[in-house]
């Protein structure tokens, strides 16, 4: 489990190069907005304090927080989300780019999870004040309660909008997703006999997801979870490591690839 205090108020945090802050400066953060201006948004603001609890860099490249699940690197690693699977130092998403969720758009730091609650801090870059410069924006910070309230967030996991987050950004420090419950009672499980499509399944069948999956057919990519969900097979890739794309009947939006033993085809 990682360890590491809690941040629960904004003491102590200096925004950007301005205030020689490693974890904030551009050279050091990808997700600053620009070499000019310092950290405001919420990627930059998650990619840091992953940093700065001595953790690896979660993910790579500077992309929207709803790419996220997409880029993890460093043993990071996205599932879907699962309240019962969120430790202090995972990052939650809202959104899923890939997936067409572009509803929402934002990373928090996981700070604390007690009695029930996940506590998480954000950082705004909608909630800028734009008005004011670089420059007054360091020097006034660590003065200012208005500023502390534009720049720094302390949320549950509803923060947007009311609205529960899409994905996990496991820390690699942290322990992974619970097992995999057994498959209820009464359904019909398809096992693998053979290579190929040997599995009973077909494109059109309704399955729900008992087992892991890969986000590529070749078995790159992350891992796909679902656990318990219910999709429909997408498209069937008979040489696929991962042979099954699985999703949403009438949408693009894919789920993962799956091996036969991790779907269930349900009647």
């Amino acid at each position: 489990m990682v360890s590491f205090t809690p941040r629960l108020t904004s003491d102590g945090i200096y925004y950007g190069q301005y205030a020689g802050y490693l974890y904030w400066d551009p050279a050091y953060n990808n997700y600053a907005v620009n070499k000019s201006w310092m950290m405001a948004n919420c990627t930059c603001y998650a990619y840091g304090r992953a940093l700065e609890i001595g953790s690896p860099a979660p993910v790579s490249g500077a992309w929207s927080a709803y790419r996220w699940n997409n880029l993890t690197i460093n043993g990071w690693y996205a599932i879907p989300y699962d309240r019962n699977n969120v430790a202090p130092g995972d990052i939650l998403q809202w959104g899923d780019y890939y997936g067409g969720d572009l509803s929402h758009n934002h990373v928090a730091f996981v700070e604390k999870v007690e009695n029930g609650v996940i506590t998480t801090s954000n950082s705004n870059y909608t909630s800028r004040d734009t008005s004011l410069s670089v420059a007054q924006i360091s020097a006034y910070f660590n003065s200012s309660d208005y500023l502390r309230r534009r720049f720094f967030i302390i949320s549950d996991e509803n923060y947007i909008t009311g609205t529960l987050p899409t994905f996990i950004i496991k820390n690699p420090g942290n322990p992974g997703p619970g097992p995999t419950p057994p498959a209820p009672t009464g359904d019909s499980v398809q096992y693998p006999i053979a290579i190929g499509n040997k599995w009973g399944l077909q494109v059109g069948d309704k399955v729900k997801i008992i087992g892991t999956g890969r986000a590529a057919a070749d078995g790159s990519g992350g891992i796909a979870y679902g656990l318990g969900w219910v999709r429909y097979i997408q498209d069937v890739y008979e040489n696929g490591a991962y042979p099954f794309r699985v999703g949403f009947r009438h949408s693009n939006a894919t789920t993962g690839f799956y091996k036969g033993d991790a779907l269930l085809k349900l009647k």
